[in-house]
């Protein structure tokens, strides 16, 4: 299956055009209309309006005009075809998908807590402009930071650990309810140790999230052996595990891999099985100039249709 968009490339270029275009049409037809009160009051006939010689002329440059201002916002057709969904093309998807982070920021987090928000930091930064995103801290609490993509960025710098507990099972309970009244494509994203010592056991939590089919990405940074049940989760398909690196390199492709993988699992949750993948684009401005100069020249040699 295929499917044509048209688009433009350079709208400021059009709106900032199309006034003078208006105006120099305007100017035009107020030529026209001046023409004929001086031959009315010279006492000479002219042509019913709009279809002497002159009355074409100023149309077909009216219209040549017209096409000089659309190519002012370089047109384009772009053609689609639709490929399965796949977490190699969960990028392509030209919607919005809501992404709620949950960082881990207990003490037990302190070695580890540079590569875990590195991985944060990237994984915004990789997001698509279209996706909208949560980013909860938690640790005995939850506490929301921010909603909005550059905030967030801003506020990372200052977030340190420190804090006692790790209570990972209460927030992702809190991200279920999140994710329980956000419409569309939406992901959990921990970034944990996965330690959990307080609150809910997580797995019990998961279950929840898998019923509701809601997915959920977990980056674990350590082998804490109170983590295991991250291993677990993932062998029972309750989430998808991604295991971290201080290492800075690795953990900014694994942010990215993260992004395409919670894309895909939000994707897929909420029943899109195909994306478009754009298979070629044309730019029209060359056929709209040529279709200009023709109306030019046929208005400049005054030329209309036969009448029979």
């Amino acid at each position: 299956m295929t499917s044509l968009e048209l688009g433009v490339s350079t709208p400021w270029i059009g709106v900032a055009a199309a006034p003078a275009a208006a105006a120099a049409v305007l100017l035009a037809l107020l030529a026209m209309r001046r023409r004929r009160a001086l031959l009315s009051s010279l006492g000479m006939a002219s042509a019913p309006r709009g279809r002497g010689p002159a009355g074409a002329s100023t149309w077909f440059r009216v219209a040549a005009l017209a096409l000089v201002v659309l190519m002012s916002f370089s047109p384009t057709v772009t053609v689609y075809r639709f490929e399965e969904l796949s977490a190699d093309n969960a990028m392509l998807y030209r919607g919005s998908v809501t992404h709620l982070l949950l960082l881990d920021v207990s003490k037990s987090m302190a070695p580890w807590f540079s590569a875990a928000r590195e991985f944060v930091e990237r994984y915004l930064e990789g997001l698509p402009k279209s996706d909208r995103v949560t980013l909860v801290l938690f640790y005995r609490e939850v506490e929301e930071l921010c909603s909005s993509r550059t905030q967030c960025l801003e506020l990372l710098r200052g977030v340190e650990p420190g804090k006692r507990f790790s209570a990972v099972g209460t927030a992702l309970g809190y991200a279920y309810s999140l994710a329980s009244l956000t419409p569309g494509p939406r992901v959990v994203v921990l970034v944990s140790d996965c330690a959990n010592n307080y609150g809910p056991n997580p797995l019990e939590v998961l279950e929840g999230f898998s019923r509701a089919g809601i997915p959920v990405v977990i980056a674990r940074v350590d082998s804490d052996p109170r983590g295991s049940w991250a291993v677990e989760a993932a062998r029972r398909g309750l989430a998808k595990l991604v295991s971290l690196s201080v290492d800075p390199g690795v953990v900014r492709d694994a942010a990215l891999d993260a992004v395409e993988e919670a894309r895909f699992s939000a994707l897929r949750a909420s029943g899109v099985i195909r994306v478009p993948v754009a298979e070629a684009r044309e730019v029209l401005s060359p056929y709209l100039a040529v279709a200009a100069v023709v109306l030019m020249a046929l208005g400049g040699a005054g030329w209309r249709p036969r009448r029979a």
